[in-house]
């Protein structure tokens, strides 16, 4: 056993590099318990806890380590982050306030408490916290960002004073002139100023594209991979591999296609909860498969499946989705890209409901063009790429809807927000719902919701967004000349 914390330290690194959670854990928890008065001790098992998913563990050992040093804010910032994993949002934000305690001027939760308030609509408390972060470091783009995206209302003129003057004076980092263009982008877009808002997109996507290297061709061995892997023979001979359980409601579609607001309405019944983007199917499918999706062996390894392995990789997303609610009947999962997943989630279960949100497929181009996205998403900050992703993406859903047409319900945004009524009842009656009324009145709905779309899943159903590629036509043929021709409609 490892007495020396340094010792400890260092092996730690290398069993989590190697992602040996079990090993790690086992190792630090020997330490601890040798040594339970170690805040450092209890701050790494609490690490590695949270590296590995083991949340509710990690919860308990932060708190032990945020007891055993009071005047230490970095236990309690990370109990609030792996408890906000857990959705345990009240805990999470105690957690963070309690940090801002010991030092009031803590940005990480200063982000993180904005983001607490965001997630169940107390958006004005949020900005007071955002600006807390501003007048802290000017130069904070993400701060910005974030604001521009939560107001019920435009930003005040100065805004646009104070990021010019930060991105004029410079020096500012790449990242955050990334995030200052997005964000003076936006509020030129909310004041219908769309020459400059687009000039400002072009910008910020011009310089987060600069970041990486990426070639849309690469994408194709997957795409087509899947057409052929998962076909009506393959399913056929494998009739008995998934699990009859009826709890997820899978909604998918392209990024910013209005999946916030279709888990919004549908999270409002009494007999749903809305578990928002999850990244657990992806997970519980590359463990499966001992392989990451990018990966050329994937096929192979899902032609050797066995129906034992199936099995209990739907087991443990299930396992997973009821960390969230033990007792809803059913619980959504709204990751927009789990649209790659279908072949995955149809042979886990059989019978599984997949909302499918369809958008304009310009507006749905254009609206991811306008964010800064979180996660690693390369095709997004380009026209033609963005464009030609999208094709790529008709593609698959295409072939999808000929091998599972009983399991993909397509519901289109611009119907939605202009028909709201009968959309949502066929919606519900797809999923297999009885009608609520509160399904019409989702902004009333309290929920956390933890995308940046928390403004506008807090508004009635509005028309706003529903073509407006129109405003941006001339500054946008590159994307417009290489998709599909429903935008002409």
């Amino acid at each position: 056993m490892v007495n020396n914390f340094n010792e400890l330290q260092d092996l730690a690194t290398t069993l989590l590099r190697n992602k040996e959670y079990a090993r790690a854990k086992s190792t630090v928890g020997h330490y601890c318990r040798a040594h339970p008065d170690d805040a450092d001790g209890q701050f790494l098992l609490g690490f590695i806890c949270e590296r590995s998913k083991d949340y509710a563990r990690a919860s308990k050992v932060y708190a032990r380590a945020a007891d055993l040093s009071p005047g230490d804010v970095e236990p309690l910032y990370r109990q609030g982050l792996v408890d906000n994993e857990r959705g345990e949002g009240d805990a999470a934000l105690g957690h963070f306030e309690r940090a801002l305690v010991i030092d009031k001027d803590y940005v990480p939760a200063l982000f993180e408490a904005a983001k607490c308030h965001a997630a169940i609509g107390s958006l004005d408390v949020a900005e007071q916290y955002l600006r807390r972060v501003i007048d802290l470091r000017p130069a904070e783009g993400m701060a910005y960002y974030t604001l521009s995206h939560i107001r019920r209302s435009k930003m005040p003129g100065q805004d646009i004073d104070c990021i010019k003057d930060v991105l004029n004076k410079g020096p500012v980092s790449l990242e955050n002139s990334i995030y200052l263009n997005f964000a003076l982008a936006k509020i030129y877009d909310d004041d219908a100023d769309y020459a400059n808002a687009m000039r400002c997109y072009d910008e910020a996507n011009r310089l987060k594209r600069s970041t990486y290297s990426y070639n849309l061709v690469d994408e194709l061995p997957l795409y087509e991979g899947l057409k052929n892997q998962f076909s009506q023979e393959f399913f056929a001979s494998r009739k008995r591999f998934g699990v009859v359980d009826k709890t997820p409601i899978f909604i998918v579609g392209m990024m910013r296609s209005g999946t916030s607001l279709v888990e919004q309405i549908i999270s409002s019944h009494p007999d749903v909860y809305g578990a928002g983007e999850l990244y657990d199917l992806s997970e519980v499918v590359v463990a499966m498969l001992g392989r990451k999706l990018s990966d050329p062996g994937i096929f192979p390894a899902v032609d050797g499946l066995r129906r034992k392995q199936v099995k209990e990789c739907a087991a443990e997303y299930i396992k997973r989705l009821r960390q969230h609610s033990s007792v809803a009947m059913h619980i959504t999962d709204k990751m927009p890209m789990n649209f790659l997943l279908i072949g995955f989630i149809r042979l886990m279960f059989p019978q599984a409901k997949i909302v499918h949100c369809v958008r304009d497929p310009v507006d749905t181009c254009l609206s991811c063009y306008m964010q800064f996205f979180s996660g690693d998403v390369k095709f997004a900050y380009n026209q033609k790429e963005m464009a030609g992703y999208y094709r790529l993406y008709l593609s698959l859903m295409e072939h999808w809807r000929t091998i599972a047409p009983d399991n993909i319900f397509d519901l289109d945004y611009d119907r939605l927000v202009h028909e709201p009524g009968d959309m949502v009842r066929s919606l519900l009656a797809y999923c297999g719902l009885d009608w609520h009324e509160a399904c019409l009145d989702f902004q009333d709905n309290k929920r956390r919701v933890a995308t940046l779309s928390v403004a506008q899943v807090r508004k009635p159903m509005y028309t706003d967004s529903s073509k407006k590629w129109r405003r941006y036509s001339q500054y946008i043929t590159d994307m417009t000349n290489a998709l599909p021709s429903a935008h002409d409609e």
